[in-house]
């Protein structure tokens, strides 16, 4: 029973572009862009600008055609090779996109995001030894930041790798500060638990995310789910009332 898992891959605009491609309509724009490129042959920055509206055009070759000519002229920005590949997986060249973050790698193998990255591809293709070798490097680069053993452990499971995926959950819950609220690692390890019918644990992690954060119903489900699967179903009901209870109460 997977409540929440994953990482998504955003299509985000480079921010010095932003207020060009967002003003005026496409046309206008896109005239006005041709315009530059034309006085600026050599300026990177305006193909990726070009790139940005044939992307609202929809008109992707174009788009491609630009970022690699941004690329051509400018190799060292790290965000044009990330464009390039955002736009060729939007095409379904996924694997165009892999070899766009490798290249990242091999430029930087110190930098985490091309790693992050590529295993979102990887992920998408469904090949999960792949984004979990990328997720391995991740780890090892930053040990102490804990969406890293999320999505490891994400991919854990998805390998059935469960004990795996409950020791990067154990790290989460190690990794978090005095006085913290944040109980994703409780909710995920007693999830975990309940994929490996370890009941008892998984009840044991529900109860101490409650304690720090009472007010969720999803622990609620997640327990009651429990104790059904072991019989109990005088507690599996309580659970369920109460949120019900919640839901009348508007408690969030």
């Amino acid at each position: 029973m997977i409540l929440w898992a994953g990482t998504m891959t955003a299509l985000a605009m480079p921010t010095d572009h932003e207020q060009m491609v967002r003003r005026g309509s496409v046309q206008q724009r896109l005239a006005a862009c041709n315009q530059k490129i034309e006085q600026q042959p050599e300026n990177a920055a305006l193909y990726v600008q070009r790139a940005y509206i044939y992307r609202e055009q929809k008109v992707f070759d174009q788009a491609l055609a630009d970022l690699t000519k941004a690329i051509s002229l400018d190799p060292s920005k790290r965000n044009y090779y990330f464009s390039r590949a955002a736009f060729y997986d939007l095409t379904g060249r996924t694997d165009l996109a892999i070899a766009d973050c490798s290249a990242l790698i091999a430029m930087d193998p110190s930098k985490t995001d091309a790693y992050n990255r590529r295993s979102s591809y990887y992920k998408k293709l469904k090949n999960y030894p792949a984004a979990l070798a990328d997720y391995d490097r991740v780890v090892a680069l930053e040990p102490d930041k804990t969406m890293s053993y999320y999505n490891r452990a994400y991919l854990y499971c998805k390998l059935q790798k469960y004990d795996l995926a409950v020791a990067d959950y154990t790290k989460i819950i190690g990794l978090r500060k005095a006085g913290s609220k944040d109980v994703g690692g409780f909710i995920k390890r007693a999830d975990t638990y309940y994929l490996q019918k370890k009941y008892d644990l998984a009840i044991a992690d529900c109860n101490q995310a409650l304690a720090i954060y009472p007010a969720s119903r999803s622990i609620y489900q997640l327990r009651s789910c429990a104790y059904l699967a072991k019989g109990q179903t005088g507690k599996a009901k309580a659970d369920l009332e109460k949120i019900l209870q919640m839901n009348r109460d508007n408690v969030y």
